[in-house]
């Protein structure tokens, strides 16, 4: 199915080799900071990782949707 949908299958072993390990250090990153997830976004390595990927999805969002639009097809 996901073969059907263009997915790169690489993609989905990495993700499944490492959502285990994402997970586990999360969680721990979580039960360390005792504040919640604001954590993620008082320091600034992550603040940065978690802006550069917010960025990437509204570029992939829109470059998507703009020829969708343009056709007629989109909302």
């Amino acid at each position: 199915m996901l073969r059907k949908a263009g997915y790169p299958l690489a993609a989905i072993i990495i993700g499944m080799i490492l959502r285990p390990v994402l997970e586990t250090n999360f969680r721990r990153a979580l039960l360390l900071s005792r504040d919640g997830p604001m954590i993620f976004l008082e320091r600034p390595i992550s603040a940065t990782i978690l802006a550069i990927a917010a960025v990437m999805l509204v570029h992939v969002t829109v470059t998507t949707l703009r020829p969708l639009k343009a056709r007629g097809a989109g909302p």
